[in-house]
């Protein structure tokens, strides 16, 4: 999945996400990571036939699970090439 908006806050590489560490990063690259969040889920959604989205940023700020992203950087654009959500559902 290519982002459509820069974010500077993915490294490339696996990144580790906490609710509470949405904070530590500008507004920009937070509405830009709740964009890819969600984008992310609609897609696994899609590719495992469910009825609903399992994942989206406002269900994951106020959970209390831990998300990784697997990200490529090239030609300056960001691929998210996948992610994992663990922990408990609320």
């Amino acid at each position: 999945m290519e982002c459509i908006h820069r974010v500077g806050c993915l490294p490339e590489g696996v990144s580790v996400w906490m609710p509470d560490s949405l904070g530590a990063v500008s507004s920009a690259d937070r509405d830009a990571l709740a964009e890819v969040i969600s984008r992310a889920g609609d897609l696994s959604k899609r590719a495992q036939g469910l009825g609903a989205v399992i994942t989206d940023y406002e269900k994951f700020r106020t959970s209390n699970q831990i998300l990784y992203i697997y990200s490529k950087h090239s030609g300056g654009k960001v691929s998210v090439l996948g992610f994992l959500k663990t922990g408990k559902k609320n």
